[in-house]
């Protein structure tokens, strides 16, 4: 396999990988969504403030969507690498790699926690959660 075909097949390794992270991030967004909903009907009836049991749910959810975003954004500075990066020679160390540059930084999470996308969502259910959970006590 020559450097450029190589390279091609790399990118497509990598395209596969965002993918799924940012499948995998519409599926929680998904869930979150249903749970919160759920939530907050069932308890529309009660006298008990146990929309606040929405709120627990949400908050997971939220880190763990962090966590694919965080991936993604690695993954995509790992193919726009390879996508300017020198032609590799069979047998180098970084032929094919998958090992995402500077994943785990202990700010990223945050940051990724923190983005517009994934707060505003976020955020949106908490505050449905809040004030559902107000109309119960009153």
């Amino acid at each position: 396999m020559n450097s450029e075909a190589a390279r091609i097949e790399h990118l497509k390794l990598i395209q596969g990988v965002v993918d799924r992270l940012s499948r995998n991030s519409f599926a929680v967004k998904s869930v979150a969504t249903a749970a919160t909903a759920a939530l907050v009907a069932f308890t529309a009836g009660t006298e008990a403030p146990v929309a606040a049991l929405a709120g627990v749910t949400v908050l997971p959810l939220w880190v763990l969507d962090a966590l694919f975003l965080d991936r993604e954004r690695g993954f995509r500075r790992l193919y726009d690498s390879v996508r300017r990066g020198a032609p590799l020679e069979h047998g180098h160390s970084d032929y094919f790699t998958m090992g995402v540059p500077s994943a785990g930084h202990r700010h990223s999470l945050l940051r990724a926690a923190s983005s517009a996308s994934l707060s505003l969502f976020y955020v949106s259910l908490l505050v449905l959660v809040g004030v559902s959970a107000l109309v119960t006590l009153v």
